[in-house]
């Protein structure tokens, strides 16, 4: 599987480390975690990004994936398509949603959002039920369009205060987000099943390659076998 991978960009560093994530902290057999690295591979062609940058934010994403366990892949992608969506950097959208896993920070970060907003437009527990990061990414945003603001139209001060209000790093950072809600760049669910059924072929392609080297090995193997018999002799 690391041979097949290194083929599309995948380092073995990469690998190894996302193999110790599955296998220990998310709790996959072996198995499961080939098909899994091969489906991520190909869902990296899908959304035009390297599978070997897939490999390594799904590395840094780890402490946040192993919240969701079962469905940490699903959770994965959702959030790298929000990556790709807006260009707002996968560590800025964990720390922003992050703040919503506590009733605490979700009240306060809500409460001042909602009074810039000048409504109540988002609600912390569904923020906070909505566990996955993208979905609440998208729910933050929603709830700036909803208010009627745009950031075209926004004062230099209305930019900052939101900004701040949403948890956002900066304006640069909230205009990144507004603006791939704005243009529509989320996937819709017809979408989003295509791309999965676009991946899951791609990754049995990889499969196939993997399925390939190991056959080119098996038949190596004897004359390896052969050659080496032939050095010790000597």
């Amino acid at each position: 599987t690391a041979s097949a991978l290194k083929l599309v960009g995948v380092s073995g560093q990469a690998f190894a480390r996302n193999v110790e994530l599955s296998t220990r902290t998310l709790r996959l057999t072996t198995r499961q975690v080939e098909a899994q690295q091969l489906r991520l591979a190909a869902f990296a062609k899908d959304i035009r990004m390297a599978p070997g940058e897939i490999a390594e934010q799904f590395s840094k994403a780890g402490p946040v994936m192993a919240k969701f366990t079962a469905n940490a892949e699903s959770k994965f992608r959702e959030l790298m398509m929000t990556v790709k969506n807006t260009g707002v950097e996968m560590d800025s959208i964990l720390a922003l949603t992050s703040k919503f896993d506590t009733f605490e920070g979700a009240s306060q970060q809500v409460g001042k959002l909602n009074a810039m907003l000048g409504g109540d437009f988002i609600n912390a527990l569904e923020l906070m039920e909505a566990e996955s990061p993208a979905e609440r990414f998208d729910m933050i945003t929603d709830a700036i369009h909803n208010s009627g603001m745009a950031f075209e139209t926004m004062s230099y001060y209305e930019k900052i205060a939101v900004a701040n209000a949403a948890g956002f790093k900066d304006v640069e950072e909230m205009s990144k987000a507004l603006s791939g809600s704005v243009n529509g760049l989320s996937m819709s669910n017809a979408r989003n099943a295509a791309s999965m059924e676009a991946t899951e072929k791609r990754g049995q392609a990889l499969l196939t390659i993997k399925e390939k080297i190991a056959a080119i090995v098996t038949r190596l193997t004897p004359l390896f076998l052969k050659v080496t018999d032939g050095i010790n002799v000597f």
